[in-house]
């Protein structure tokens, strides 16, 4: 009873954070943001828990169907940022930050048409909409989705 109220409790201050649209924190890891926001966003490690930052890191060979290793050292280095800056939010294992419930939640009114046009291409492009992204600032006042225009919900 006791461990399914501490889940229950973790999940919802999990949901809350991004309900609230808090402002989840830019990424402060130069090497990270090098190495990994060369190809796509440097993702806030507050969008992921320990466990899911770990399964990635491990992935790095075929990272989404590209190879993304780096050399030891750089992997050791960002992956103790990724997992000790990461969620304790919403429990398992996730390979995309689009498969975790809060997500899936905040983005369940949003046509996947709107998605998958040009401009957006992927839940993975989250600068898209979100235009201060990169600066962890997800809130409502922050969203401008290409042929749509400002979200309100």
């Amino acid at each position: 009873m006791k461990t399914t109220k501490i889940a229950l409790l973790t999940v919802f201050a999990t949901l809350s954070l991004f309900a609230k649209n808090e402002n989840v924190g830019e990424v402060n890891m130069p090497l990270y943001k090098k190495e990994c926001g060369s190809c796509h966003m440097a993702y806030q490690p507050k969008l992921l828990n320990q466990p899911s930052w770990g399964k990635m890191m491990d992935n790095l060979k075929n990272h989404f169907g590209t190879d993304a290793s780096l050399e030891p050292d750089e992997t050791a280095k960002i992956r103790d940022y990724l997992t000790k800056e990461s969620s304790y939010g919403e429990g398992g294992i996730h390979d995309k930050i689009s498969s975790q419930r809060w997500f899936v939640k905040e983005h369940r009114k949003i046509s996947p048409s709107l998605v998958s046009q040009p401009a957006v291409k992927s839940w993975a492009n989250c600068a898209a909409c979100h235009k201060t992204a990169e600066k962890g600032q997800y809130g409502e006042r922050y969203i401008n989705i290409p042929g749509y225009g400002a979200y309100r919900d």
